[in-house]
C-alpha cells in the first residue's frame, strides 16, 4: 500500500529525511506531526470537501464511517432501526448507510422501513442479503440506492455514499434528466 504524508505547518519538503517520534510517527524538523494518508483516504477527503456541508446517517453497529473527515461533515449514528426512524425525514440527510448488526430488525425489514421515509435520499445498504435487498430496491424503484456485500471495506462504503450523494444532487439540479 502506498502512503502519502501531509505535513502540518511544514515549511518545506526539500529535506525528506524526517525524524520519527517515539510513537513511530514521522515528524517535521519543527516537531509537527505528519499525517499518514492512503490514496483512497485522500480521494474521499477531496470528495467530502466538494460536497460540504454533508450529513450522513449511519444506522447499525460497526466502525464509525468518515472518521477523521474535516469540518463540514456530520455523521449521525443510530444503533437501532427505531432510533433511526424516529429522527429520519426526507431531505434531512444527504445519504443513509444501513449497516449490519441492527439490534431490532433484519436487513430486509430495515431497508423497507427506511426506504418508506427516506424520500430521494440514497441508501447504501451493507448486507449479507445482497440478492434480497437488490430485489427490494428494484421493486421500490430506488435508483439512487446501492446494495453492497458485507465484505466491503469501510472505505468502499464511504465512496459509495459520496457517489450516491453526487448523483442525487446532480439529478436534483437537473430534474428533466432520466436515468435507468
Amino acid at each position: 500500500m502506498k502512503f502519502v504524508y501531509i505535513a502540518l505547518e511544514l515549511p518545506d519538503l526539500e529535506d525528506l529525511a524526517l525524524p520519527v517520534a517515539a510513537s513511530g510517527t514521522p515528524i517535521s524538523r519543527d516537531g509537527a506531526p505528519l499525517i499518514r494518508w492512503t490514496e483512497a483516504k485522500m480521494q474521499i477527503e477531496m470528495l467530502v470537501g466538494a460536497l460540504r456541508p454533508l450529513t450522513i446517517l449511519q444506522i447499525g453497529s460497526g466502525e464509525r464511517l468518515f472518521y477523521g473527515a474535516n469540518e463540514g461533515v456530520v455523521v449521525v449514528t443510530k444503533g437501532s432501526l427505531a432510533e433511526a426512524l424516529a429522527t429520519l425525514s426526507p431531505g434531512a440527510v444527504d445519504a443513509i448507510i444501513l449497516g449490519r448488526g441492527l439490534r431490532d430488525a433484519w436487513s430486509s425489514t430495515a431497508y423497507e422501513r427506511v426506504a418508506e421515509v427516506a424520500g430521494s435520499t440514497p441508501i447504501v445498504a451493507w448486507t449479507e442479503s445482497v440478492e434480497q435487498l437488490t430485489t427490494l430496491k428494484a421493486q421500490r424503484e430506488r435508483v439512487h440506492d446501492v446494495v453492497v456485500t458485507a465484505a466491503a471495506s469501510s472505505s468502499v462504503l464511504e465512496q459509495l455514499a459520496l457517489a450516491a450523494t453526487i448523483r442525487r444532487r446532480a439529478l436534483a439540479a437537473n430534474p428533466q434528466l432520466k436515468i435507468g
